[in-house]
């Protein structure tokens, strides 16, 4: 039997809720897991009420990032379900039910291959009196290794994960997940955050097999040195990175002779990382990164998971082949990534037309500006590009809005894309800016250095003040000149 979708299962769950409101919400947490009946096989491994300030005790695993066991305020019933989603696949769910529910679902999409559940996001959807869910996404961890020869495992990470309706939080694959669901199940979600969504998967993962040199922060310092200044603030923010036009003979040996000049061939290595990669006719990378990002940007590459993708990408999904090297990575490798598209994690196409006729709002912090004009977009769908953040998170920008359960400022509507979705979905207060927060030494919950308001796009920041950016009021929202 293939599995269709986790929605029914919530919705039993939360009419379980319901009826048993005679009794106290305790004994409704213990009762409950005995009286769900489904037409698939599923197991109830935890079924668990928490009081009021309490910590969730989560196994560890070693691919995914370690829980702070912060404490909750709102009492809560805390369930995880094992459902056989095929008969060689199968999907860990987890559902948190708050006293005192308002009604609203939060639904949490992961990031990178998939295989962890979002429990800081889950935290924050519970306190605030979502009824929360997230899954594992078919399988555990980071690894790619659960998809060899499985491909229905790959299907439960990139299609079956589409939890629940009303409301959608996802960065990066779960940000395409969440695009994926407007597009394919517009009656999901009332409202959809859609962060970094990382479309054209293979593309990207098939970029990090070029990258041959270091030195970044040189190409960093230059494209500052010429683009800084374009938004009227030098404070080490590229605001429009699609507007900096950084000539990267700047750093070459045969102008500037330092220590950190780079040689003709590292010049074309570096020129070729900024621009469009073709094979065989082929677009493999449509446009190559932007600048403002090199420093942080190009450790990614390096770090020990990012190279692990790389390496158990092409072996268990694209190839099923355990003894590819990613030593031998060659332009024909991205290629037949690209035309494989195993499990679809190559989507990339912008058409929620399905979404805006049901007259639904889709807010989403990074993705492209499609054709329309802004006042059709305007009615359901918001683009807020948000210069000098890392990928989700981090960064020199004011980074942090709410985006999830662990970079959070305030629960005022203008500070957390959460609240601001509700009141957009439900009131109809639709946002002309998203304001974000960026701390000293990104210690969040710290002394805040700044905020800024990010512009909806087409709207450009500009500044217009006197104390180099610091100050939120010098900013301005214009139209790009």
């Amino acid at each position: 039997m293939r599995f269709q979708s986790l929605s029914v299962i919530l919705s039993l769950v939360i009419a379980r809720v319901v009826a048993y409101a005679s009794n106290s919400f305790q004994d409704t947490c213990a009762d409950l897991a005995h009286h769900i009946d489904l037409d698939y096989p599923f197991v109830v491994s935890i079924a668990q009420h928490y009081p009021p300030n309490s910590g969730v005790e989560t196994a560890e695993n070693i691919t995914c990032e370690t829980y702070q066991h912060t404490p909750i305020e709102v009492g809560f019933c805390r369930f995880n379900l094992k459902i056989a989603t095929t008969n060689s696949s199968e999907i860990y769910v987890q559902v948190w039910l708050p006293e005192g529910w308002k009604g609203r679902l939060l639904t949490t999409g992961n990031g990178g291959l998939g295989g962890c559940i979002g429990y800081p996001t889950l935290a924050y959807g519970v306190s605030q009196g979502f009824v929360s869910i997230g899954a594992n996404g078919g399988h555990n961890g980071t690894s790619g290794g659960a998809f060899y020869n499985q491909p229905e495992v790959i299907i439960d990470n990139s299609r079956r994960s589409d939890l629940g309706k009303s409301y959608y939080v996802g960065c990066s694959a779960g940000g395409k997940v969440g695009w994926k669901i407007g597009q394919t199940k517009p009656d999901a979600f009332d409202g959809n955050i859609v962060g970094a969504p990382a479309f054209d998967f293979y593309r990207h993962i098939t970029y990090l097999g070029l990258i041959y040199t270091t030195l970044w922060g040189a190409v960093n310092a230059a494209a500052l040195q010429q683009c800084d200044g374009l938004d009227g603030a030098y404070d080490g923010i590229i605001k429009d990175p699609r507007a900096c036009k950084s000539d990267e003979s700047a750093v070459s040996c045969n102008i500037n002779s330092t220590s950190l000049c780079f040689t003709d061939d590292q010049i074309a290595t570096v020129k070729r990382f900024f621009a469009p990669i073709t094979y065989n006719d082929t677009i493999l990378h449509p446009t190559g990164h932007f600048h403002g990002y090199e420093t942080d940007l190009f450790l990614y590459p390096y770090i020990d998971l990012v190279l692990l993708w790389l390496l158990e990408i092409f072996r268990y999904m694209v190839y099923n082949d355990i003894n590819w090297d990613r030593a031998t990575f060659t332009l024909e490798d991205g290629y037949n990534a690209v035309k494989l598209d195993v499990g679809g994690f190559g989507e990339n196409s912008p058409d929620i037309t399905a979404f805006r006729e049901r007259g639904d709002t889709y807010y989403a912090s990074v993705q492209d500006f499609f054709e329309a004009t802004t006042a059709e977009l305007d009615e359901f769908y918001r683009y807020f590009r948000v210069g000098g953040i890392g990928h989700c998170y981090g960064g020199p920008a004011a980074n942090v809005l709410g985006q999830d359960g662990a970079n959070i400022s305030g629960l005022d509507a203008d500070d957390n894309l959460i609240t601001r979705i509700v009141e957009w979905a439900e009131r109809g207060e639709a946002p002309e800016f998203v304001r974000g927060t960026k701390y000293v030494d990104d210690v969040i919950g710290g002394e805040v250095a700044f905020k800024r308001k990010h512009c909806k796009v087409p709207l450009v920041n500009s500044y217009k003040g006197t104390k180099k950016g610091t100050d939120e009021d010098g900013w301005e929202c214009v139209e790009k000149e």
